[in-house]
Formats: structure tokens, C-alpha cells, sequence
């Protein structure tokens, strides 16, 4: 018997977006389970290069709450967390292009490609993916 926060993260994306545009799930509880599935397999399986603070990732997830509560447009993704590659600049995180010489360049500035949510209005970034070095290959 799967756990419900297991549930939440083995739903498709779109019955998600549905559920949390529909009210009858939060953005918060979504990106919750997401965060404790990330903590309990990521050091196993090393998904996740970098991760937002788990506090900055909630505060977006409630942002795009609010935006629900508030009748405001929403789009098709609305309220999903998101992960982005380790080959496009985040504000607050490295980006490393999958290599272990660039890793050390720390924190990406507010200029970065993406800024805020890393995404467009509604989703909520969780972090970023590995990427094989310099952002090439399979």
C-alpha cells in the first residue's frame, strides 16, 4: 500500500494541475511530498545536483496557493514543482554543467536566466537535475 505521500508522487503532472487549479489539493501539499521524496532517495540516487532551501521552495508553492484562492490565470502547470537542468543559470544556485570544475563557482546571481520560482508564474522550482559534463551527451 503506497503512503500518501508516495500517492502524490507517482501522480501524472497534469491530474496534479488539475487537482490544485480544481482546490481540492494544495501546491503545498504537492511540493511537501516532493521534498520528502527527494530527501529520503536522493542520496541514493543522486537526482537532484542542487536544491533550494526547502523553506524558499514552500513559500513558492503557497504563492502559487494563493494564486488559486485569488481567481488569477493560471497555467497548465500550475502549482507543479519543477527541477532544471544543471546546464542553465538559477538565481541562488550553482550551476555546475555536470563537471566537478565548475561546480565551485557557487550561487547564481539575480541576473541569472531564471529568477524567483526558476519557472514561469505557478510552478515551483524544488531544485535542479545533474547533467552529464559540460551539459553534453545522452
Amino acid at each position: 500500500m503506497l503512503s500518501p505521500t508516495d500517492d502524490l508522487c507517482l501522480r501524472p503532472a497534469r491530474a496534479l494541475a488539475a487537482a490544485i487549479a480544481e482546490g481540492t489539493l494544495s501546491a503545498e501539499a504537492v511540493m511537501r511530498a516532493h521534498l520528502d521524496r527527494i530527501e529520503a532517495l536522493n542520496p541514493r540516487l543522486r537526482a537532484m545536483a542542487a536544491r533550494l532551501p526547502d523553506g524558499a521552495a514552500l513559500a513558492a508553492a503557497r504563492a502559487a496557493d494563493r494564486a488559486v484562492a485569488a481567481g488569477a490565470p493560471l497555467g497548465p502547470l500550475h502549482g507543479l514543482p519543477v527541477a532544471v537542468m544543471d546546464v542553465v543559470d538559477v538565481e541562488g544556485l550553482p550551476t555546475g554543467h555536470g563537471s566537478r570544475r565548475t561546480r565551485a563557482t557557487g550561487p547564481r546571481p539575480a541576473t541569472a536566466c531564471c529568477r524567483g520560482s526558476c519557472a514561469p508564474p505557478g510552478r515551483s522550482s524544488s531544485g535542479r537535475r545533474p547533467r552529464p559534463s559540460t551539459g553534453s551527451g545522452p
